[in-house]
């Protein structure tokens, strides 16, 4: 969820300055937004790619204790979830330029905003 607020903020700094004239500002926010999304998707890889492996894991568990066919069907037509320990897998550097990521797109928006008021 968090990563569709930054997206939002950031596409709303991109409105905000469109039509303003400063068009350096615009496409740093255009920049901005997209380092935003971007981010966020490879971290939310890092964080599957990590639940995707404690899953498989526990599914040849329950295929080596020899559990019923049913429960193992049913776990496969259950979604992965990704809990805080998936979080650990994504790099400290890459949550970092996330969040001055965010930080910018944010900054932008309320340039923005002011630019609009003035």
């Amino acid at each position: 969820m968090g990563g569709w607020i930054g997206t939002l903020i950031g596409g709303l700094s991109v409105v905000s300055f469109y039509g303003t004239g400063h068009k350096v500002l615009f496409w740093i926010s255009v920049t901005a937004t997209i380092l935003i999304f971007w981010s966020w998707g490879i971290m939310h890889n890092f964080a599957m790619k990590s639940a995707k492996f404690r899953w498989d894991l526990a599914r040849k568990i329950m295929i080596h204790e020899e559990r019923p066919i049913q429960e193992i069907e049913e776990m496969d037509r259950t979604p992965i979830p990704i809990t805080s320990a998936d979080l650990d897998a994504v790099p400290d550097m890459l949550a970092i330029f996330n969040f001055f990521a965010n930080v910018v797109g944010a900054g932008l928006l309320v340039c923005g905003i002011i630019l609009r008021l003035i």
